[in-house]
């Protein structure tokens, strides 16, 4: 899981393994905090001080950011890692 979500954002699985622990994260809530600030280019940090106070999606609304987006996002993450399972 965490080199899928790696090679899909672009970061090291140990920052995300870090990031989860660290924050009390779910893998879902550590793909959106991620994604929302991929697609806001804002910094992953900076989204998840945000979501301590705020819920994901008021974060994405307030950033403009389309659920519908976010989803097929996840959709295509989904399919990487099952990819990278079977190559296993």
């Amino acid at each position: 899981m965490f080199n899928g979500m790696a090679a899909h954002f672009g970061v090291s699985a140990d920052s995300l393994k870090q990031e989860k622990s660290v924050n009390g994260l779910s893998f879902g809530q550590l793909y959106l905090a991620h994604a929302i600030a991929k697609v806001s280019k804002n910094e992953v940090g900076a989204i998840l001080t945000e979501s301590k106070g705020k819920l994901w999606t008021e974060i994405a609304k307030e950033k403009n950011i389309d659920m519908k987006q976010l989803s097929d996002d996840a959709d295509v993450l989904e399919k990487s890692i099952k990819k990278l399972q079977k190559s296993k």
